[in-house]
């Protein structure tokens, strides 16, 4: 009798562990991959689409894509800019940091099946007029669209949200 390879299913909703079925010395090992919380953990992270924006004009300048969090690969972006790293990008985050600004950014996609990070990254990229990597995508929108018209409204009161919050925190109250 020749021994089989075990069978084990694992069923995902939005990253979390629905079903999972294996024998039971690899339980375990399953478990081991996935959060306490039962999320997968940051090694099944789905891939995102996001833009970086510069916090005083609210309109995105580049959209990427990333297979980890978008925190994470905004942070490996200020690193690159600070090791002087040569390109359009990387200048203009520099700009923002003689203007003691940082670049904010802001996740345009969640979840996207890896196979279809292209696509959509290209998709986004499209929505925008004046990116700096808009010639990866082909096109060059003289204007943005409608949707992004939208993000950049949603950018916009992100924006005023924070002023508003950080005039509170910053004002002389007298206690």
């Amino acid at each position: 009798m020749v021994a089989s390879e075990p069978r084990i299913s694992i069923v995902l909703h939005e990253s979390q562990i629905v079903k999972a079925q294996a024998p039971w010395p690899l339980r375990s090992k399953i478990r081991e991959g996935f959060a306490s919380n039962g999320r997968a953990a940051s090694r099944f992270r789905m891939p995102e689409i996001y833009c970086l924006y510069s916090p005083l004009e609210s309109v995105p300048r580049y959209v990427g894509q990333t297979d980890t969090s978008s925190r994470q690969r905004w942070q490996q972006h200020i690193a690159c800019a600070l090791r002087n790293q040569p390109g359009p990008l990387y200048d203009w985050i520099r700009s923002l940091f003689e203007q003691g600004l940082n670049p904010e950014y802001h996740v345009l996609q969640e979840k996207v099946i890896p196979a279809d990070l292209t696509m959509f990254e290209r998709y986004w990229i499209g929505q925008f007029a004046g990116l700096l990597n808009q010639h990866e995508a082909g096109r060059c929108p003289s204007d943005h669209t409608d949707v992004g018209r939208v993000v950049i409204s949603v950018l916009q009161g992100k924006a005023a949200a924070g002023a508003a919050w950080n005039d509170e925190v910053d004002g002389d109250e007298e206690v």
